[in-house]
């Protein structure tokens, strides 16, 4: 859910982030669905093209999480 996040907040459909992380809209579409892992240089790949870092898909403390979490109404952890 958090690629998701990231992805709508800079903008991107999952075809454009894909095309950017050279993976399918599929694959993209499994990792915001949690129903496919992402290899290590692929993560990076993809941080990349989100502009955050690796660990910002862990943690709940980057700016652009706390935004993404305030515009969704998640709560802050």
């Amino acid at each position: 859910k958090k690629i998701k996040g990231y992805r709508e907040l800079c903008g991107y459909s999952q075809e454009k982030l894909g095309e950017l992380v050279d993976v399918s809209t599929k694959t993209i579409a499994f990792w915001e669905n949690g129903k496919s892992f992402i290899e290590y240089p692929t993560l990076v790949r993809l941080c990349k093209a989100l502009d955050i870092e690796e660990v910002q898909l862990f943690a709940f403390k980057s700016e652009k999480h706390i935004r993404l979490l305030q515009l969704t109404g998640l709560p802050q952890y």
